[in-house]
């Protein structure tokens, strides 16, 4: 069980970020697992809700002073981040992309998908989806 839980810890970066979220960095054997790789910046964040998911974190930050309700899920390479007086406030239940991008004093409400993508900067009411613009053709 040990094995299996150290080879987790050294190979799989959003498994370590999880876990030292969940523990609160207690340990001293994850001084060692955190200075291998940096794939995935979770700040101190103790601010998120339960159920809370990291799915492929590579390249994932969030801001260590945004606010994270329950069971939220998270693509990689998303931003989290301060800006504009604050950082976001994300709601229940609320899917974020791949590449999604949430900064400032946001409210982000509860039941809400965020497309890959997409960059948020204004509120978002309950149970809405978000998504980006058509990429088009600026110059040939």
């Amino acid at each position: 069980m040990f094995v299996s839980l150290a080879s987790l810890l050294v190979f799989q970066p959003e498994f370590r970020e999880q876990f030292n979220l969940r523990i609160g960095r207690l340990s001293l054997l994850l001084v060692f697992f955190n200075n291998r790789g940096g794939y995935c910046d979770l700040g101190r964040c103790p601010f998120i809700g339960e159920g809370f998911v990291l799915m492929h974190g590579f390249g994932t930050v969030i801001n260590g002073s945004a606010v994270i309700g329950k069971n939220c899920t998270i693509l990689h390479n998303a931003t989290i981040g301060a800006g504009n007086g604050g950082s976001p406030v994300i709601g229940d239940n609320v899917y974020i992309g791949a590449g999604a991008i949430i900064i400032g004093n946001v409210i982000v409400g509860n039941n809400v998908k965020i497309g890959a993508g997409a960059i948020v900067v204004e509120n978002i009411p309950d149970d809405s989806t978000v998504v980006s613009q058509k990429s088009k053709i600026i110059c040939r």
